[in-house]
């Protein structure tokens, strides 16, 4: 079970790894594209249409994250029937949460003029909403066989599925957009690609769990009432983390002006491709968690947990220290000087995402270990300090205090109760051992930061010098870590894990 629990996670990585690879020469063009052909201004409605509609994502409810923990026990099981029953209720809930999408979508359109601060056309902005709406909705149909083949650990398959649409996509926007400079095909064509990534993975669905098509009798095979608390509970955490991670781009247009999404969305996207790769190993090594944990070894389970919050912070500072010293030279000779943003903003953007992915593994197995209930409090405090201090650091500090806020809400909440949480009730050891594996890797982390920096404010921001800082960057991290970790359980275990990944 160990070994192919391993290979599984080890191929999803892999296969993600590869889609994103694939995809992000593609995406990147077809951005240059679209913000030399339609400029700052449509870039700020993209992004603040993408971070609306994540908001309406809240109608999911956090099922995805509890059908999915449902899921392991069963498949690990082995149990048909059961599983039967699980789909099909949650087919319903699903329907159920696209017509809630749908109703709320269509009553936020009276209030676009105050979101939008912007002089496009009324009637363009609604057409535009409206446009990523449909975008939205339809992605529901068969969300509930996409978690099952995450589950049972063949995310790859719809990798490779995600991919070939993307591909074809990006290839037919990029042709619109030098032909007709339209936003509203741009937006069609995203829609029609939804579509088709859908359909496929429904067939594919159908032929790896045939007996799903069969009928099945509702019985108390499947506990609702424990399954509907679980989702109670899914749905205040999920509520909090979108409000933290979607309403920057919302505040930013309301307190700065929408022009201002514009600019920040260039580095956000950069970011968020980074975060992206990280989000794939997230998703390829947590339905093996799922299954390892599932396995009820707690000593086993500290020992991997160990190993991925090293490997979660050497990845993190690598792809900070990276950005930190490229980003501000990169900037200009893709999409123009006049898109660069100051350097407060960079460190905002880059703590927050420090203190997001670093921490990565505390949520990782919280959720595999079921711990839905008792994280939620924290989740909405985290929630409700985010905004009280984006709005008060905007003022002051502008764009980097609504940034910025981000990251000191999750530092006073999430960053330490999660591992409490997870020490307490499962693990049963004392929280000061995850305190100095911590301390240990965020010291090693400020010397990677101060040494890349020194050095690389000796290279230019040409093309050639933006290479030579991110390889200062990576062999930076390199020999921090070989002069201070090599010796360590950790470092062991990271080592043989991207091994399996390379070799694979």
């Amino acid at each position: 079970m160990g070994k192919s629990r391993s290979a599984n996670s080890v191929r999803n990585v892999s296969f993600g790894f590869a889609q994103q690879l694939i995809t992000l020469v593609l995406a990147f063009v077809t951005r240059t594209i679209f913000v030399r052909k339609l400029g700052a201004e449509y870039t700020g409605v993209n992004g603040l249409y993408t971070n609306i509609l994540t908001l309406l994502s809240l109608a999911e409810l956090g099922i995805g994250n509890v059908l999915t923990y449902s899921l392991y026990g069963v498949l690990h099981d082995n149990d048909h029937e059961k599983l039967k029953q699980l789909i099909s209720y949650y087919r319903k809930l699903y329907r159920y949460i696209a017509a809630a999408v749908t109703v709320v979508g269509l009553a936020i359109v009276p209030f676009l003029g105050q979101l939008v601060k912007s002089t496009l056309p009324h009637n363009k902005v609604v057409l535009y909403y409206l446009l990523f709406l449909c975008n939205s909705v339809v992605s529901y149909f068969v969300m509930f066989k996409v978690t099952l083949l995450r589950a049972d650990q063949k995310e790859y398959i719809r990798n490779i599925v995600a991919t070939i649409c993307l591909l074809l996509q990006y290839v037919l926007q990029i042709a619109f957009l030098y032909v007709n400079n339209n936003y509203t095909t741009y937006l069609i064509i995203q829609i029609f690609f939804t579509v088709m990534q859908n359909v496929v993975c429904n067939v594919i669905a159908n032929k790896y769990y045939p007996f799903l098509k069969e009928y099945t009798k509702e019985t108390n095979l499947i506990d609702k009432k424990g399954l509907i608390s679980d989702v109670k509970s899914m749905f205040v955490y999920k509520v909090s983390n979108v409000v933290v991670t979607s309403t920057d781009n919302i505040l930013i247009s309301m307190l700065l002006g929408t022009i201002y999404v514009g600019f920040y969305s260039n580095y956000s996207m950069i970011i968020n491709y980074i975060a992206t790769f990280i989000n794939l190993m997230i998703t390829g090594l947590i339905a093996s968690l799922g299954n390892l944990n599932a396995d009820n070894d707690s000593e086993h389970s500290y020992s991997v947990f160990k190993g991925m919050v090293y490997l979660f912070g050497v990845i993190t500072i690598f792809c900070s220290v990276c950005v930190l010293n490229a980003i501000q030279g990169f900037i200009p000779i893709w999409v123009g000087s006049e898109y660069v943003l100051g350097k407060d903003v960079l460190i905002a953007i880059l703590a927050t995402f420090y203190v997001t992915h670093a921490f990565d593994p505390t949520w990782m197995f919280c959720e595999t270990m079921g711990l839905f209930k008792e994280r939620k409090n924290a989740m909405v405090i985290n929630a409700i300090l985010n905004i009280l201090l984006s709005v008060v650091l905007a003022k002051p500090f502008g764009m980097a205090g609504i940034l910025g806020a981000t990251a000191i809400a999750r530092v006073l909440t999430i960053v330490w109760w999660e591992p409490y949480i997870l020490f307490k009730k499962k693990f049963k050891r004392p929280l000061v051992d995850y305190i100095k594996q911590q301390a240990g890797i965020i010291g090693s982390n400020v010397l990677i930061v101060i040494f890349s920096y020194m050095l690389c404010s000796f290279v230019s921001e040409s093309f050639m010098g933006l290479i030579v800082r991110i390889v200062i960057s990576g062999l930076t991290v390199l020999l921090v870590e070989l002069i201070f970790m090599r010796k360590t359980e950790e470092f062991a275990w990271a080592k043989n894990k991207l091994k399996q990944i390379i070799h694979r």
